[in-house]
């Protein structure tokens, strides 16, 4: 895996192995292998990648391999069909609440922070944006805001792109707008035609260190439920 650099040579990010034994095949002459419909090709996996050893890096790729049985040698394979997955019309519904303990960035206090929601989508990338918040206070902004974006999202939902979430700040009037912070949320259980898809308001995020304080203490046997922070529903 390489990031391609215009105007410097790319820069290695990772590998892996994959064995030919955990590829598949498909019934039919090699013609009929090459141009099925990848809708019976079986799920790829996600397989973590790694700089030089397992471990020492972060990532995974999305992939699968077909191994085609030719009917004679030298045969040549008609071109594969797209594997672009067929999409259809969603509406992510999202709850942002609030920030908490926001730190200060370049040794700066935060000065009108809001919130920015992302999904790439089969058109482009989809984008919202809270209202930025000062109240009750810059590093614990309340954003109590409900959005419904509108997104194309993949009939299988193993394709579905992550919603990113990123925390911005308006510094200079909106001269200047960093990014303070992000986070991703897989939408693999929030699509409600996936086998893996969660019911709204299943999912709670509270903090480690109050699920296990309030989990010893009251002999919970799950999390307790969240308190006031960034939430979403699917």
């Amino acid at each position: 895996l390489y990031d391609w650099d215009q105007f410097d040579s790319d820069d290695y990010c990772g590998m892996l192995f994959l064995s030919l034994q955990d590829a598949f095949t498909l019934p039919g002459t090699a013609e009929e292998q090459a141009q099925a419909d990848m809708r019976t090709f079986p799920d790829p996996i996600w397989r973590t990648i790694y700089f030089e050893e397992e471990g020492d890096s972060e990532g995974e790729l999305l992939l699968s391999a077909q191994l085609i049985r030719k009917d004679q040698p030298g045969q040549e394979l008609p071109p594969c069909p797209s594997i672009v997955p067929s999409m259809r019309q969603a509406y992510l519904e999202i709850i942002a609440l609030g920030l908490r303990d926001m730190a200060p960035f370049n040794f700066l206090p935060l000065q009108r922070p809001s919130l920015q929601f992302e999904v790439d989508s089969a058109e482009g990338r989809e984008e919202v944006r809270t209202e930025a918040s000062k109240k009750p206070n810059t590093s614990n902004p309340n954003f109590l805001e409900r959005i419904i974006m509108p997104v194309m999202l993949p009939e299988n939902s193993i394709y579905a792109p992550p919603l990113r979430i990123k925390a911005v700040d308006q510094r200079l009037g909106g001269y200047t707008t960093p990014t303070v912070g992000e986070t991703t949320v897989s939408l693999l259980f929030k699509v409600p035609w996936s086998p893996q898809y969660k019911p709204p308001q299943m999912d709670c995020f509270p903090r480690a260190d109050e699920m296990a304080g309030v989990a010893v203490a009251e002999g919970m046997d799950g999390p307790p439920p969240a308190e006031e922070g960034t939430g979403e529903r699917g």
